[in-house]
């Protein structure tokens, strides 16, 4: 419905958005409510919790290639960057921030996605590129009254964002597809997710409009909050492909490490040269 579509435009547009933090922040500044690292009354992140996950995201590493976690059709190499391990602080603060109420807390990740994005930037080829955000389903994002993925990268200095990707509603996927995902191996994964995204063609179209070539890079890199198995991402990144699009790799803010799990490269290993070179258009 056209109302709908309006509404959510207003409801999740800057202006409203930057009223919803501001409001979250005040929220947070006079309730009182317990720190999600350690559960003290200094919540909702106490200064040494605050300072653990400074430091558990300060070294992006490169974690897996989308060539292997595409199991139904895999492509050429397509790196994928973590900020940082999901565990301990990183994910209850991670997952504090994606419930409602939790938009204090995503400015923390801010930094980190900079990061992650410069180390992703790094060990990709040279050239136009945009970012895609994974989306949320829409009963998730208004029942949060936000979207995790599209705030995260509001609050760094990733550019440009292309915001195009959405979820199918139930109708168009399947009702046969839904259920529990934690549960399934890569595979089960992917299979369950095949068809769930599509790309909206009138935000491509604004997309298009906004650039005063009226054109977008056709190279692109998926952004997600959490990657688990990388199936998620590999179904983004094969419906982008559909559409003419190269997908170059993608980065998180955390990664589900499978048990014995080992990364590539680390932000240590990039040198400070390279990562000048290589800095992310402006």
């Amino acid at each position: 419905m056209r109302w709908r579509e309006a509404a959510d435009a207003a409801w999740f547009g800057p202006v409203v958005s930057a009223a919803r933090s501001a409001l979250n922040e005040a929220a947070l500044a006079i309730l009182p409510s317990r720190c999600v690292g350690c559960s003290s009354d200094a919540g909702p992140l106490c200064v040494e919790c605050g300072s653990d996950l400074g430091r558990a995201l300060l070294h992006p590493s490169v974690v897996d290639d989308l060539r292997e976690l595409d199991v139904l059709a895999p492509q050429h190499r397509a790196p994928a960057v973590a900020a940082a391990a999901y565990s301990g602080v990183v994910a209850n603060a991670l997952l504090a921030a994606k419930t409602r109420g939790g938009l204090g807390l995503i400015r923390r990740f801010g930094p980190a996605v900079d990061r992650a994005w410069k180390l992703m930037r790094s060990v990709t080829e040279r050239g136009p590129v945009a970012v895609v955000p994974v989306p949320s389903k829409a009963s998730s994002v208004r029942a949060r009254g936000f979207s995790p993925v599209e705030e995260l990268l509001r609050e760094s200095e990733v550019q440009p964002v292309m915001n195009f990707l959405r979820v199918r509603t139930l109708t168009s996927w399947g009702l046969t597809r839904q259920g529990p995902q934690k549960s399934r191996g890569r595979s089960g994964r992917s299979a369950a997710l095949k068809g769930q995204f599509a790309i909206d063609q009138a935000a491509l179209q604004n997309a298009k409009r906004r650039d005063r070539h009226g054109r977008i890079p056709r190279r692109v890199v998926l952004f997600d909050d959490v990657m688990t198995t990388g199936s998620t991402l590999a179904e983004a990144a094969r419906t982008l492909r559909a559409q003419g699009f190269t997908v170059v790799g993608a980065f998180c803010v955390a990664w589900v490490r499978p048990p014995g799990g080992t990364v590539a490269v680390s932000a240590s290993t990039v040198s400070a040269s390279e990562e000048t070179e290589n800095k992310p258009p402006a």
